[in-house]
């Protein structure tokens, strides 16, 4: 792909890292090298261990800035791209079959997500995992949600404010875990579909972009709505 460039996310535990607009020498140089070596680096301020990231690298044209705002930049990657993770992997050394310096191997990962960043930046977030909750809480918010949606459409917000009041006693980031979870299942099975600005949003990758965005969750304007599909 001639003048492309890659777009980089990295994950490891909470930890979510993206990166824009990288030429292949700032590939190699910032990432690639060191994970070859199978060596911990620092990046934004985050120390990153090859043995435990994930990672996902999309090559396609460069993004301008406008592309990058509003948590849309890792959308539009995908959009505009081609994923490469296990080319680019497989070329470093660092494929599926082959960890870096003898470690686990590096494991793809699709593109979704918290944050975007600005051209050639990053921005952290969290992603996150509900399974150390309570037996029996996506169930519960499953049917609670499905309830919901009966009576018409609901922004991510109200469904993250009934996962709250169902567990009252765990952290912020084990609640949105339970919620993101559920609506990933509704969207998946075809029981609820997701609308931007009140048009129905088809992409399955822009659709996960969007449910694992923060922000949508606390989009008080109503500009994301989750619908029953009857």
């Amino acid at each position: 792909m001639a003048d492309a460039v890659y777009h980089l996310e990295m994950r490891m535990g909470l930890t979510v890292m993206r990166v824009f607009n990288q030429s292949p020498a700032e590939l190699q140089a910032r990432f690639l090298a060191p994970m070859q070596r199978g060596e911990a680096f620092t990046f934004e301020e985050h120390q990153w261990i090859p043995r435990e990231m994930r990672v996902s690298i999309w090559e396609g044209p460069k993004l301008a800035t406008h592309q990058l705002t509003m948590g849309r930049g890792w959308q539009n990657a995908c959009r505009t791209g081609t994923e490469v993770t296990e080319q680019v992997l497989a070329q470093a050394g660092l494929g599926r079959g082959k960890g870096a310096a003898g470690a686990a191997p590096l494991a793809p990962l699709a593109g979704d997500a918290v944050a975007d960043g600005a051209t050639g930046s990053t921005v952290s977030g969290s992603t996150f995992t509900g399974s150390d909750l309570p037996a029996g809480a996506s169930g519960a918010l499953r049917e609670r949600t499905i309830g919901r949606l009966s009576a018409g459409p609901a922004s991510l917000t109200d469904i993250l404010w009934i996962a709250a009041e169902l567990l009252p006693e765990r952290r912020p980031d084990e609640v949105l875990a339970v919620a993101v979870d559920v609506v990933r299942e509704l969207l998946d099975a075809g029981r609820a579909e997701l609308e931007s600005d009140g048009k129905p949003v088809t992409s399955a990758v822009e659709r996960a972009t969007l449910v694992d965005d923060i922000r949508s969750w606390l989009d008080h304007e109503g500009y994301l709505l989750l619908s029953a599909v009857h």
